[in-house]
């Protein structure tokens, strides 16, 4: 792939640094636009990486030499520099796409809520994952298409294949414990399957019994309180289980609790620090700071709380309250939002609109421009 690098300027010159003459070198790389995420990473990390292994400074150049393309300058020791050059350009040249066919009931543990699976994946393994549509309603299997260099797919596809096998397993041991008390609720539901593998196969009588139960509606003589009780609480083990928890003779699972709740703590201790400096950028993006705080500061212990409800209609809206330290009881300050109308209730969708322009695309660019 020699053609995709260019060697604009290899270029000597020299600084001081303590007072020590200090020889530099330059070489720009050309990166694919499509390929320029696996010199960066997530947040940069590759890219850091890079830096600290190779003793180099790099730079992306956002301005594009031609369609479709971006410049990396790499600066350092004539030797740093090359080997940094060489391990970039063996980076772009490994890169290719590979498909893993998965059965369609594997897609939701591999793509985890809101896809924090996937994301988490794609992260570690620093391998970008799609999963295609479905060929037809009633395929039995899905594609996910793999884009990364050997390692990376290799070690996308050795941690989703752990996943499954982890999934599968507990699968067994959990529909074992209650393959005879789902028998015999498909039975009674009319249902014709010899799957009962998992809560799956009769989730529409848990959907269905506990909205007839909660509007106190009569319910067939065959779901007794006994039979009720023993379905809900083994189905809440068999959830907590699968989420990660200790269970059925097996330990628990902290690299699945990281899966399923690892984003959301992580995402919260990174934003733990500066808390009132935090609070008062977040009312400001809510344009309401002024008439919530005046010219104050929120107190340490502040917190903005943003609850997403859906009104009779079925139809989504926001309502956002203001606890002011921890003997304040919450206020309501939905009102306070510009572009809700000044009512308590703002529709999601107008929610989405007043905050548009205070959502960056790519908030390292917008920093740099700073």
């Amino acid at each position: 792939m020699i053609n995709n690098i260019v060697k604009l300027y290899p270029t000597a010159g020299a600084t001081v640094k303590d007072e020590k003459i200090v020889l530099s070198y330059s070489k720009v790389i050309k990166i694919p636009s499509d390929k320029c995420g696996f010199i960066v990473g997530e947040n940069g990390e590759i890219l850091k990486n890079l830096q600290l292994k190779y003793n180099v400074e790099m730079k992306i150049i956002c301005q594009r030499v031609s369609r479709g393309t971006k410049l990396l300058h790499i600066t350092g020791s004539t030797r740093n520099v090359k080997d940094a050059y060489e391990k970039v350009e063996n980076i772009i040249n490994d890169i290719s796409s590979t498909a893993l066919v998965v059965p369609r009931e594997a897609v939701g543990p591999i793509m985890g809520k809101c896809g924090q699976n996937l994301m988490w994946f794609s992260s570690k393994s620093g391998c970008k994952i799609n999963l295609e549509p479905l060929e037809s309603p009633n395929a039995t299997e899905q594609s996910a298409i793999l884009h990364g260099t050997v390692e990376q797919i290799a070690n996308a596809i050795h941690m989703i294949s752990k996943l499954l096998r982890y999934c599968s397993k507990n699968v067994e041991k959990h529909s074992g414990y209650f393959h005879p008390l789902l028998q015999n609720i498909a039975k009674n539901m009319g249902i014709k399957s010899n799957d009962f593998s998992s809560y799956a196969s009769t989730s529409k009588f848990y959907a269905s019994t506990r909205i007839e139960k909660f509007y106190n509606l009569t319910l067939p003589a065959w779901i007794t309180d006994s039979l009720w009780e023993q379905y809900v609480n083994g189905k809440y083990v068999g959830d907590d289980y699968l989420y990660g928890n200790a269970g059925f003779g097996e330990s628990e699972n902290s690299e699945l609790i990281m899966l399923k709740g690892g984003l959301l703590l992580k995402t919260m201790i990174s934003n733990m620090d500066t808390h009132d400096t935090t609070i008062n950028a977040f009312l400001r993006t809510l344009q309401a700071k002024q008439d919530i705080l005046g010219y104050t500061t929120p107190d340490y212990a502040a917190v903005v709380l943003i609850e997403l409800w859906k009104n009779g209609n079925g139809e989504p809206y926001i309502k956002a309250r203001y606890i002011r330290n921890v003997a304040s009881q919450p206020e309501p300050i939905t009102k306070f939002i510009y572009g809700c109308k000044g009512e308590d209730n703002c529709s999601l969708n107008d929610f989405k609109i007043r905050s548009h322009s205070f959502i960056p695309d790519d908030i390292i660019k917008a920093c740099e421009k700073l």
